[in-house]
């Protein structure tokens, strides 16, 4: 599929890459389209366009869950997840 490698990607369109997440206190290189939850449990984050202090949590995830939020960070205390890249 070496015809699509260079595509943009619209936001609503799947996924082109998935990266592990590191919860912490630092910005994913490139902002996440969503998180995939690998885990069950809780899962805050910093949404792109909220301050550092604008956290949001969802609890009570399953493992296999999609979470459609543009997301820049996802913090410390949170389940096991993956980035959705563009």
């Amino acid at each position: 599929m070496t015809d699509y490698k260079n595509a943009g990607g619209a936001l609503q369109d799947q996924a082109r890459k998935l990266q592990a997440v590191t919860p912490g206190s630092a910005d994913f290189p490139l902002v996440a389209k969503g998180l995939l939850v690998l885990a069950a449990g809780d899962v805050t984050f910093i949404p792109v366009d909220n301050s550092d202090t604008e956290t949001f949590t969802i609890t009570g995830l399953a493992a296999g869950q999609y979470i459609p939020v543009i997301t820049r960070r996802v913090t410390s205390a949170t389940a096991t997840v993956a980035a959705v890249i563009g």
